[in-house]
């Protein structure tokens, strides 16, 4: 049995396939499998993978009908798989030759028994894999920052204790979940008891393109994930007291998709929770200013929050 498994979800990634793949195989640390779960792709997919399972049978490949979200090919992976330790990787990035050996470096070197999760530095390129810029993963890697902000910047930067996705249960595969579906597991894992570390190194190449999810993803889709995500996690952030930040958040998420009725709703329970915060007051006169300067004001609380 290997000691690591790798899990690739690719939905008609061909072009950046390969460059993912040799990514793992390139590794300094070799037991491995490579779990790779085509997701309904209608490109030459195949086609690619075909020709490195043929070279190395650590390499597998599953096919199943397009699931529509993110987090179901990643469930059918990890289901396939045997490692003690997970890593997942996505179709366009590339991991550094040293990921894996300092990732598992750490976990079995530490004294920390609730440690369950390793993320890394992470370095953005564009599709030419020209350098961008850098982020640094936070040093205080607590709870009540994780309700605020994805501080886990990438899905590809994260290795699991095997335990740890089988205590906690599968990703959230509710169409109304989205690309939240990674920050949802990192809080609950974390909410669950466990620790989080950081090999502090760039190990990852994440590509910045314009098709991603998240990009693609309208105005009115992010309301709704931000809805459901925040509804799903109500009583972690009443205990944190930090609905009221939440709320705020909504009435911009609403106010960008065009619902005024709904933003303003978020916006008065905002200040509800707390009446001296500001920045519900200012979203309401942004209400009626249009999508530029609501995006703005988006920009601005994200950047405020760290999320």
């Amino acid at each position: 049995m290997p000691k690591i498994s790798v899990i690739i979800s690719v939905y008609n990634g061909a072009k950046f396939l390969s460059h993912s793949i040799e990514s793992v195989i390139n590794q300094d640390f070799t037991d491995w499998e490579l779990l790779i779960i085509d997701d309904g792709s209608t490109d030459n997919t195949k086609e690619i993978v075909d020709g490195y399972v043929k070279k190395d049978k650590r390499l597998k490949y599953f096919y199943e009908e397009n699931s529509g979200g993110p987090a179901k090919p990643k469930n059918l992976g990890f289901s396939k798989s045997s490692g003690s330790y997970i890593a997942y990787l996505d179709q366009d990035d590339e991991w550094l030759p040293t990921k894996l050996s300092k990732q598992i470096n750490l976990f079995e070197n530490t004294t920390n028994s609730k440690l369950g999760l390793v993320t890394s530095d992470v370095i953005l390129v564009n599709e030419s894999e020209k350098r961008l810029k850098q982020y640094k993963s936070p040093f205080n890697l607590n709870l009540n920052d994780l309700l605020i902000y994805d501080y886990i910047f990438s899905n590809s930067s994260v290795m699991l204790k095997r335990e740890v996705i089988e205590t906690i249960g599968p990703r959230d595969e509710t169409p109304d979940m989205g690309y939240y579906e990674d920050w949802d597991m990192w809080l609950r894992i974390k909410s669950s008891g466990y620790d989080f570390d950081v090999v502090r190194e760039f190990l990852i190449n994440y590509t910045v393109r314009n098709q991603s999810l998240s990009q693609k993803a309208s105005y009115v889709q992010k309301a709704r994930y931000n809805e459901y995500f925040f509804n799903k996690h109500a009583d972690l952030y009443k205990k944190s007291n930090l609905s009221y930040k939440i709320f705020c958040r909504l009435g911009l998420a609403y106010a960008l998709a065009g619902d005024k009725n709904k933003a303003n709703y978020y916006y008065k329970l905002s200040l509800i929770e707390k009446k001296n915060y500001l920045i519900p007051y200012l979203g309401k006169l942004l209400i009626f200013c249009g999508p530029s300067i609501n995006n703005l004001a988006w920009r601005l609380y994200r950047h405020f929050l760290k999320g």
